[in-house]
C-alpha cells in the first residue's frame, strides 16, 4: 500500500520539502501507530516506491475503516483521495489534524 506519509525526500536535494515531511507527516504516522496500532514505514529517501506493507498494519487499518459509518467511511475516502493518504484521512476523521 502506498501512502503520501511514506515516501521521502532527499534531505541533501529538497531539504525544505524533507523538512515539513518530517514536521508534519512524523506525527501522523506517530498517532496512526499509536491509536490504530498500524506501523507504516517511510521509505528511504528519494525513493519511488514506499517499503512493504507489513500485514499487521493492513489488519490495523482494516480494523479502523471496519468501525466506521457509511457516512464516516464516505468522508475517509474523499479525505484520502485528496490527500493520497489513508493515515492523513483517518487523522481528519479523528481530529487529530485540520485541513
Amino acid at each position: 500500500a502506498t501512502d503520501t506519509c511514506r515516501f521521502v525526500a532527499d534531505a541533501a536535494r529538497e531539504p525544505e520539502v524533507r523538512r515539513r515531511q518530517d514536521k508534519y507527516h512524523e506525527p501522523i504516522l506517530a498517532w496512526l501507530r499509536e491509536k490504530h496500532g498500524a506501523e507504516l514505514i517511510r521509505g528511504a529517501p528519494g525513493a519511488l516506491r514506499a517499503p512493504p506493507t507489513p500485514p499487521e498494519a493492513l489488519d490495523a487499518l482494516t480494523t479502523a475503516c471496519a468501525a466506521l459509518s457509511n457516512y464516516h467511511l464516505a468522508a475517509l475516502q474523499a479525505a484520502t483521495f485528496e490527500s493520497k493518504s489513508i493515515a492523513i484521512g483517518l487523522a481528519l476523521l479523528d481530529c487529530e489534524i485540520d485541513a
